[in-house]
């Protein structure tokens, strides 16, 4: 819950006085001290974490059967994450996490300002559903996923731009926190995913795009993994 997300960005971030008195969320000295905890585990000194997500793809639930999450709902418990987090340390970074333009708008709608950052996940595909794509000719999987790239991904991320930029009053930058090509695991180290890849690179590059980072989903292991 959000308390428990105070918690632990006071864990990574608080400043441990042997004092007693706590630079963390407040003077409550009945409430345990995080700090003091990290103290005890090893790490003295701040960590210093700057960015913190809430949530990964709600909208279609989890990868264990969860039911997906409607915008509204995820709207009204971010928030109460934003504020219980930001007061234990107003200088973290907190954002939210986007999906299609409907989703979208209807949590910003809700969210405002309230916001450091947002959140986007890319995987240019033929289709949705991947397992469709076993009967594809391989020249038209990575035909449609290359244009899809090009095209469909940068207006998108100028579409949510323009949301956020309406909505919040404000510039909010983006972190693209997974993507890669998204077609079957047979061509994830191919030539074309190397090509696919490169192109969103340069689409994230473009300062216009006012990406804060990118990730690749996933690094290591796995089909999925470059590693």
């Amino acid at each position: 819950n959000e308390q428990d997300a105070a918690d632990l960005v006071e864990y990574l971030n608080g400043e441990y006085r042997e004092s007693g008195v706590k630079s963390g969320v407040s003077g409550d000295l009945g409430k345990k001290d995080w700090a003091k905890e990290r103290v005890k585990n090893g790490h003295p000194e701040p960590y210093g974490v700057k960015y913190f997500e809430i949530g990964n793809e709600v909208w279609h639930g989890d990868h264990r059967n969860i039911k997906n999450t409607q915008p509204e709902e995820y709207a009204r418990r971010y928030l109460k994450y934003y504020e219980a987090m930001k007061a234990s340390d107003s200088s973290i970074s907190v954002g939210v996490i986007l999906s299609e333009s409907d989703w979208t708008k209807e949590v910003l709608e809700i969210i405002k300002d309230r916001l450091d950052f947002a959140i986007i996940h890319t995987y240019p595909s033929p289709k949705a559903d991947w397992n469709k794509l076993e009967g594809m000719d391989v020249k038209d999987i990575f035909n449609i996923s290359l244009n899809s790239a090009i095209l469909k991904t940068e207006i998108r991320i100028q579409e949510i731009l323009r949301f956020l930029r309406e909505k919040s009053g404000k510039d909010v930058p983006l972190a693209v926190t997974e993507y890669n090509a998204g077609f079957p695991y047979k061509y994830r180290h191919s030539l074309g995913s190397a090509l696919i890849n490169a192109e969103l690179l340069r689409i994230f590059m473009k300062p216009k795009h006012h990406i804060l980072m990118a990730n690749l989903w996933n690094f290591v292991n796995e089909a999925w993994g470059m590693i």
